[in-house]
């Protein structure tokens, strides 16, 4: 019966073990796994930042749709922002966004076709001339222009007097043109030459376009008409006539070129509408009055510049 017993017993210990040796060695494992240090990803495993999250905008910060459809005039003004809230990277909207039309029509140089105002155009104007140019400087207000003119000028005595030209000196035309570069010339000479034999002035005023054509061969010549005396003066006076007047007016305009030299005509502007000066624009039938002058400035403005008719 003992022996029994002993084999019984030690049949009961190693069941035992064999039941209880699986968990014995799970608990030796999770105690092993415990103790171990995490596993430490290297950097080439992941990236050091993780992709951008697109978000809404947030009341604060408008989208740029908003942007786009806001009402301009609705804007805080650039003024009131303080220039902290906005980061150098960042430019403000107003400082980002294109230029609008209506800016760029406000700005001169926006458009390089645009008609230079009256003071712009004749900024590069001289005018050289008699008694009518000196009428046409003191009260046209063609301020922004230069004048070599005195009362009796020829062509005889245009080359080679010096004249007070206003804001530069007295000096000859030839010492004028080595200091000053003209845009545009106008020569209006030829009423106190008609007493000289026609031949010799028609001569001599051409002598006196080249000149001008070689000192300044990049301004734009105009050759300006003489203008009539009344009726009354005109048909008392064998040398002084409307008749004599337009016999030279004709070979003043056949030397213009129309590329470099053009031909001007004022005369229908104070005309009567029979070739001679309206007697009620003249007190001494052959000058305009001083309110009249303005009229012949603005004339040759619109003829050069827009082209208008000469009438």
């Amino acid at each position: 019966m003992k022996k029994h017993s002993d084999i019984l017993f030690s049949l009961l210990i190693i069941l035992s073990v064999i039941i209880l040796a699986p968990f014995v060695l799970r608990n030796d494992i999770f105690v092993q796994s415990a103790s171990a240090s995490p596993p430490v990803s290297s950097p080439e495993s992941e990236p050091m930042e993780s992709a951008p999250i697109e978000s809404e905008p947030s009341e604060s910060e408008p989208s740029e749709s908003d942007l786009l459809e806001s009402d301009p005039q609705e804007s805080v003004p650039q003024e009131s922002i303080p220039q902290e809230s906005t980061p150098p990277s960042q430019p403000s909207p107003e400082a980002s966004a294109p230029e609008t039309a209506a800016s760029d029509e406000s700005s001169p140089a926006a458009d390089s076709g645009q008609i230079p105002s009256l003071e712009e155009f004749f900024s590069d104007a001289l005018f050289i001339g008699d008694s009518r140019t000196v009428g046409l400087m003191e009260y046209a207000g063609l301020d922004t222009a230069n004048f070599f003119a005195t009362s009796g000028m020829s062509s005889f005595q245009v080359l080679s007097e010096e004249v007070s030209v206003p804001g530069v000196g007295k000096m000859t035309l030839s010492t004028l043109f080595e200091q000053k570069s003209y845009g545009k010339i106008f020569l209006m000479l030829g009423i106190n030459e008609l007493g000289y034999e026609f031949s010799s002035v028609v001569k001599q005023y051409g002598r006196v376009v080249d000149f001008i054509r070689q000192a300044q061969p990049q301004a734009t010549l105009y050759v300006c008409a003489n203008l009539h005396l009344t009726k009354s003066r005109s048909d008392s006076d064998d040398i002084y006539n409307n008749g004599n007047i337009d016999r030279l007016n004709a070979e003043i305009a056949a030397l213009a070129d129309n590329e470099s030299i053009f031909y001007l005509d004022v005369n229908p502007l104070f005309d009567d509408g029979n070739g001679a000066l309206n007697a009620q624009y003249s007190a001494d039938d052959t000058h305009p009055y001083g309110k009249y002058y303005a009229q012949w400035g603005q004339w040759i403005y619109d003829a050069c510049v827009q082209e208008k008719p000469s009438q």
